[in-house]
């Protein structure tokens, strides 16, 4: 399945006028992030688990990448997660407004833009490996 199916789907359900499915597709959108990445980085040997760990760990290792840019889009895919969160869990709020599903679904087209240039051989992809390399040397040494 290519994970962008996801975000598809999310752009279809969040022009519908109902709450469950501006959630949904919250959710969705944040799963084509999150499935995307997990494949480029499993996809290149690193340690990707299946399950809720998969999600902390990604985010960790490209957060402490040492490329900048990386790190900024690493936040933003933890505030997209607390918000799917949100989405699926969060049922004492009782309104979630179309607003916010355009808004996450812009997000994730935005954040898949930019690992782009890391998904194609290159200087990009090289420096996005090596980083990751050092982060998770380092962890294995101390």
């Amino acid at each position: 399945m290519d994970s962008r199916d996801f975000l598809r789907l999310a752009d279809e359900r969040k022009e519908r006028r109902d709450e469950a499915s501006h959630r949904s597709a919250v959710s969705r959108a944040y799963y084509a992030v999150h499935n995307d990445l997990a494949a480029l980085l499993s996809g290149w040997g690193f340690p990707v688990p299946l399950g809720p760990d998969a999600h902390e760990k990604l985010i960790v290792m490209l957060h402490n990448c040492g490329i900048a840019e990386v790190r900024t889009q690493a936040k933003l895919i933890r505030n997209f997660r607390h918000q799917r969160n949100n989405a699926d869990y969060l049922r004492q709020r009782t309104f979630f407004p179309q607003m916010e599903a355009n808004i996450w679904c812009q997000n994730a087209k935005e954040i898949l833009a930019a690992f782009q240039p890391y998904s194609i051989a290159g200087q990009d992809q090289e420096r996005l490996k090596a980083g990751i390399t050092d982060y998770l040397n380092k962890i294995t040494a101390s």
